[in-house]
């Protein structure tokens, strides 16, 4: 079941903004700065955190089990052990197989988590907090009681209360624990289409910005414009979209001879990320009415 409403917790706000949903990185750039913050935040190497444009946010990578006296992830910051990402329980943070032997992918991992936590109220996109999932048990990270107990667990001390810390019961909130992994499988087309959709719109802001910019000198024109095709080649990733457009003009930005051989090559960026753009537009309101379709019958 999800956490009753009525029950005595705490919610914090973490990286997303009121309103903003978990599925789906609406803005590269916004979304490059989170990573950072997350490795900042957490103490988890970048390595062990899976960056998707189907998520708002970095998601930890799990292992098969932890190793001997290891509670999470070499680095782990106590303070940010509140978080339901750092507690996620086993049929969460694995990944599916199927019949044929074929893995669930990171991308699609990253839409299921995001569909799950949001339907638990783990996060809460109207209000753009998390759950703090240490309230559960009565824990206030906030406290340097709360911090010193928590960090006394991960080096190895015995604690009931942590010990026994399953988000299992809150995250199984239908009579069917693969509805998620099915709505993904369902959604799929449209996630990428709507994911390249918003990428390349707030994309195409930048570009429209560089365009506008008469001051600035090669190299920051290299720098910027290589920025953004690198954002595109990671975040605009319709299956109908090529990623060596992208790479292209990088590569031609790098090689420029001029500024206004630079501004060539940011033009001809700027139109594929409006025809990108142009040509999703139209899923983003059926995904959006599909998803809260989905999250409706779930709770009904």
């Amino acid at each position: 079941m999800a956490v009753p409403a009525d029950m005595q917790t705490r919610r914090k706000p973490y990286l997303l903004e009121k309103g903003e949903p978990l599925l789906i990185a609406t803005d590269p750039i916004m979304a490059a700065i989170r990573f950072g913050d997350v490795v900042a935040d957490t103490g988890i190497d970048e390595t062990s955190l899976l960056s998707s444009p189907l998520c708002a946010v970095a998601l930890p990578k799990y292992p098969a089990s932890w190793g001997q006296d290891m509670r999470r992830w070499e680095g782990t910051d106590a303070r940010m052990m509140w978080h339901p990402l750092l507690w996620l329980p086993h049929r969460v943070a694995a990944r599916y197989v199927d019949s044929e032997g074929e893995m669930e992918d990171d991308h699609a991992w990253a839409a299921r988590v995001s569909l799950e936590l949001t339907q638990a109220g783990f996060y809460e996109d109207a209000s753009g907090t998390w759950l703090d999932v240490l309230s559960l048990i009565g824990i206030d990270i906030d406290t340097d009681e709360g911090s010193q107990r928590v960090e006394a667990w991960l080096e190895g001390a015995a604690d009931s209360a942590l010990d026994s810390l399953d988000l299992t019961e809150h995250l199984d909130v239908s009579d069917d624990p693969h509805w998620a992994l099915e709505s993904v499988a369902e959604l799929m087309p449209d996630l990428w289409a709507v994911s390249s959709a918003l990428a390349a719109d707030s994309l195409l802001e930048t570009t429209d910005d560089l365009l506008a910019e008469n001051e600035m000198g090669r190299e920051d024109v290299t720098y910027a414009c290589g920025v953004v095709a690198s954002l595109a080649l990671a975040f605009v990733t319709a299956p109908e979209v090529s990623g060596s457009a992208w790479e292209q003009i990088r590569d031609r930005l790098r090689t420029s001879g001029d500024v206004a051989d630079q501004r060539t090559q940011l033009h001809e960026l700027s139109a594929r990320l409006r025809s990108v753009r142009d040509q999703y537009w139209p899923a983003v309101e059926e995904l959006r009415r599909q998803t809260q379709g989905v999250l409706d019958s779930i709770r009904s």
